[in-house]
Order: C-alpha cells, then sequence, then structure tokens
C-alpha cells in the first residue's frame, strides 16, 4: 500500500483525519523485495520511511483477527498484538488441490516435494517442462519447478514458458516421460511411424565412449553424446527427430512500484547488470505496464485514468 496515495486520498476528504492514518509493513525477511539488488533494496526501505511508512523487518504474522493482527520479532520471546483497520495479505502461492493430487500419484516427485508440507507442494520438471515420473504432461508456471535450475515465480518466466511449449507443440513434437534420463521429446514422420519401434527410440542407451573416440572423424553430435552421455544425439533413425532446444529464461528485467512517483529496475545483460532508481524508473514502469496491455481500449483506458487521478485526485465515497 502506498502513503503518499492514502495521503493525497485523506486530504481530498477531511484534512483532520490524517493524524489518525498511518501505514505499517511487516515481512518475516531481513530486507524487503529480495529478488532486487541490495543497493535497491535499500533505496525502497528509505523511499518507503520518506513517504511515512513504517518497516518492520524480521517480523512473523502468527496470527490475524477482525481488528488485530499479532507479531513475533524473530530472536525475541512474546508476541505483540497490533491494532487495525485494514489489512492486506500477501504471503505467496499455495499448491492447488490438483497439483497436489498429481504429486502423489507419480511416485518419482517424491524425492522433490516435501510430503509434509503439501501445500508447498510443486510439480517437478525436466528441462524440457515435461513432468518427471509422468507421460505426455507439461507443467509450466507457478505450479512447476524446474530441476537444475530453479525460476522465479513471475509472469515473465510462465508467458515464455507457454510460447516454448506451444512451439514445440505445433512442430509436431510428442512429449513422451519426462525425466532427466529420458530422450528428448520426439517427432516420427508418419511415413515410417509402422517401421520403427516408438518406445525404443524414446529410450537413452549407453553411449560407448571408446567406440566413438576411435571414429576417424567426430560430428559435433558425437562429442555432444559422449559429453552428455545421451544416446539421442548419435544418428536416429530414418524419420525421427529429437526436439534439441531444453528451456531456457531469458530475463527482461524486473521492476517494481514503491510510491512517490518512484520505482526499481534491475536489467541484467550478459555479466552486467543495470539497476535504475528513481522518477525516470517510474516512466520506465508505466510504459512497460501500457505496452503489456492485451488490447487498444485497455491502453486508452488506463491513460485516460492515470490523466484523471493526476488532474482531479483519486475517486472516493463522501458521506
Amino acid at each position: 500500500m502506498r502513503q503518499c496515495a492514502v495521503a493525497d486520498t485523506v486530504l481530498q476528504c477531511c484534512l483532520r483525519l490524517m493524524k489518525f492514518v498511518s501505514i505499517a509493513l511487516y515481512q518475516s525477511a531481513q530486507s524487503i523485495l529480495t529478488q532486487f539488488s541490495g543497493s535497491l533494496q535499500q533505496r525502497a526501505l528509505a523511499n518507503f520511511k520518506a513517504t511515512g511508512v513504517e518497516v518492520r523487518l524480521g517480523v512473523a504474522v502468527t496470527k490475524v483477527t477482525r481488528d488485530e493482527i499479532t507479531i513475533k520479532v524473530k530472536g525475541e520471546e512474546g508476541e505483540e498484538v497490533v491494532p487495525y483497520g485494514i489489512c492486506v495479505w500477501s504471503t505467496g502461492n499455495a499448491a492447488r488441490q490438483l497439483t497436489q493430487d498429481l504429486v502423489k500419484a507419480f511416485p518419482k516427485q517424491g524425492k522433490y516435494n516435501n510430503p509434509e508440507r503439501p501445500v508447498a507442494s510443486k510439480l517437478a520438471v525436466d528441462p524440457y517442462l515435461r513432468v518427471i515420473g509422468a507421460r505426455d504432461i507439461i507443467a509450466l508456471g507457478d505450479c512447476s519447478m524446474m530441476i537444475g535450475n530453479r525460476l522465479p515465480a513471475t509472469a515473465q518466466v510462465a508467458g515464455q514458458q507457454g510460447a516454448y511449449v506451444a512451439r514445440m507443440i505445433n512442430r509436431g513434437y510428442t512429449m513422451g516421460v519426462g525425466g532427466l534420463d529420458t530422450a528428448p521429446p520426439v517427432k516420427i514422420d508418419a511415413a515410417v511411424e509402422n517401421q520403427v519401434d516408438t518406445e525404443d527410440v524414446r529410450k537413452l542407451k549407453r553411449v560407448d565412449a571408446a567406440a566413438i573416440s576411435k571414429q576417424k572423424k567426430l560430428s559435433e553430435m558425437d562429442i555432444e553424446a559422449v559429453v552428455k552421455n545421451d544416446s539421442t544425439y548419435l544418428k536416429a533413425p530414418q524419420g525421427v527427430n529429437y526436439y534439441r532446444k531444453p528451456f531456457e529464461f531469458l530475463s527482461l528485467g524486473i521492476m517494481a512500484y514503491v510510491g512517490n512517483d518512484k520505482a526499481l529496475t534491475q536489467v541484467e545483460a550478459f555479466d552486467t547488470s543495470l539497476n535504475v532508481y528513481g522518477r525516470f524508473a517510474f516512466l520506465l514502469w508505466r510504459s512497460v505496464y501500457i505496452t503489456k496491455q492485451v488490447s487498444f481500449r485497455n491502453r486508452v483506458l488506463i491513460l485516460f485514468d492515470w490523466l484523471k487521478a493526476r488532474v482531479f485526485g483519486r475517486d472516493l465515497s463522501q458521506f
């Protein structure tokens, strides 16, 4: 919640009420916006302090009632009861019942999940986003976790995963059984489908590195087969093609609005990181927000809403 937004709205209504308004942010971690660099985290904390937001770190909320919350400071004895008027709660994602049921249904998923915490269950997927231990099932977004490359639970990741899966399916590849020791998705031409063992081409076989090294000429695929111990890199039967592009997330940067017409922007390119804070970052944030709208109508409505709020203030009920 933004202190500046509340202040502007209260000033519109009645100035004398402002002394009764306060905002506190309780965070269980020792910092806020932990996905950003340390310098940007400190900038955000300083901005909250400047706009009158009380930030308390290392605090766990243990109970919420109609008009009170109970908190416990990590490392301290006892609890503290705090009265409130409006409580905004944000604690991340819990697994849907379907996700929990699927994790239980496939035994190989047990290796990657804690049975004592079913609400934290996620479907473990291989580099091709196939559910490990399941046939022809893909999982993406918040319900999944890629083994060997944990990705943030953001819309940017899910969007890229959706586009990746769509390309793979549209090109005619079938998923097969997901796993770190199974063959990649495969496409078998209809003309040879009855001439090859479809199950055999989906299996990884032992790579005889010694025999390959004796060849007069080694191809790039031969080298890949030995390095990755993946027999599918060797010559495949006629009409059989493997999907050779595991999913790779391309971070386009992260942004966050922190109030007072200021924002954080962090863009990573190659081995460098570009950090931007302040009003320029706020303009970047708004420009991205507008361009990501799905229709021209939405863009126009949002622009008019921003303009109206800037000129006339926000709408509020007056009695």
